[in-house]
């Protein structure tokens, strides 16, 4: 039996416990208030134009930023966004400090932690070489290119197929040249640092013209795939990925002229 002294001591030990589950409840009360009533959304990524960019108004811009903007807009919600590294960009959706990327390509790993909307487009990917390589290199895979030794700069974070992950991220990482920057993986490819360039052939096109550059793209691609928006599960709930995902559906059916 504990003396009436002993119950004192232990009153304030009871009363730090109560106070400790009292403000986590209260706190995750506010969380989910906050998901719920919120009417914005923050999205970050790396500028990859034509999709994602800056203009020199310093607004963001790009066919997938004004897709999620008017998607998101048709359910009454605000977009917030920010240019990041592509490191920053994977650690902060995963802590829900951003909400939304876009151009993601699904992966088991990612659906851990994230939702993913139905698919908006496909995108091909493939490797641009300088033309002056063009009898070395036309005609060739990019595998046999890797085993002749030849450097490839790609996205840090990018996904580009199991093939790809399984065997040129093993068998060839040495020979990889990781750059967040489109506009600088060309530039290196151009000043010769790099023999190849592996990313989207639209974000290749577009911005070897930007920067006035020649490039030729294989036209033995590494990969087709789907394209999503990629939402974090710490800050987004299902209900409202069901919602955007009727809304996108639409759009995907029949596109509109005004998105």
């Amino acid at each position: 039996m504990c003396s009436a002294g002993e119950g004192l001591k232990a009153n304030p030990l009871k009363r730090f416990i109560s106070l400790i589950i009292f403000l986590t409840a209260m706190a995750y009360q506010s969380s989910v208030w906050c998901a719920e009533h919120r009417k914005s959304l923050t999205t970050g990524g790396t500028a990859w134009p034509p999709y994602l960019y800056i203009t020199d108004n310093n607004e963001p811009a790009g066919e997938d930023y004004q897709l999620l903007k008017s998607v998101l807009g048709k359910l009454d919600y605000a977009l917030e966004s920010q240019i990041l590294p592509e490191r920053r960009v994977t650690q902060q959706i995963e802590l829900g400090q951003i909400d939304v990327v876009t151009g993601a390509a699904f992966t088991p790993a990612r659906a851990l932690k994230n939702y993913f909307s139905v698919p908006y487009r496909k995108e091909t990917i493939s490797f641009a070489f300088h033309p002056s390589h063009h009898n070395e290199y036309a005609g060739k895979s990019l595998e046999t290119l890797l085993r002749e030794g030849k450097t490839l700069a790609l996205n840090t974070g990018g996904w580009f197929g199991d093939w790809f992950n399984e065997t040129v991220t093993e068998q060839y990482s040495a020979q990889l040249i990781h750059l967040d920057s489109v506009k600088r993986r060309l530039q290196f490819l151009n000043r010769g640092r790099v023999d190849l360039v592996l990313d989207d052939i639209r974000v290749i096109s577009f911005n070897a013209e930007q920067l006035h550059l020649e490039l030729e793209i294989s036209n033995k691609p590494v990969n087709v795939q789907d394209v999503h928006f990629m939402f974090s599960k710490q800050s987004v709930d299902p209900g409202f990925i069901d919602k955007f995902n009727h809304v996108l559906s639409d759009y995907v059916k029949d596109p509109d002229p005004a998105i």
